[in-house]
């Protein structure tokens, strides 16, 4: 009777572990090795000012395209379009997001 419980625990242990995984990758959207990067001419200062972390976000492109500030731990910022010159500031709490990266959108 004992074998037959461990080999039921093992059988569930190993799908719940299956189930865990299938749901983390649907989670996550683009993989980052996917996504395209903005380009070098879109510039960004990020800075931190209080419990809140700011980043600006300029085109010295000289055309106009669509960024997103993307977040590691957080949600990511809107998707914006940029005429060239054009800065936008992006705010969000700090703990336990920050700034990742520029993501063409």
């Amino acid at each position: 009777m004992n074998k037959t419980i461990a080999k039921v625990t093992h059988l569930v242990r190993l799908a719940a572990i299956g189930t865990a995984a299938i749901s983390l990758s649907l989670v996550s959207g683009v993989p980052p090795s996917f996504a395209a990067l903005a380009p070098n001419c879109v510039k960004v200062r990020t800075y931190t000012k209080g419990f809140s972390e700011y980043a600006d976000v300029t085109n010295t492109c000289s055309y106009g395209l669509r960024v997103k500030v993307v977040l590691a731990f957080g949600v990511d910022g809107a998707c914006n379009y940029y005429e060239n010159g054009q800065t936008i500031t992006t705010k969000w709490p700090r703990v336990p997001r920050q700034f990742d990266r520029l993501e063409k959108c």
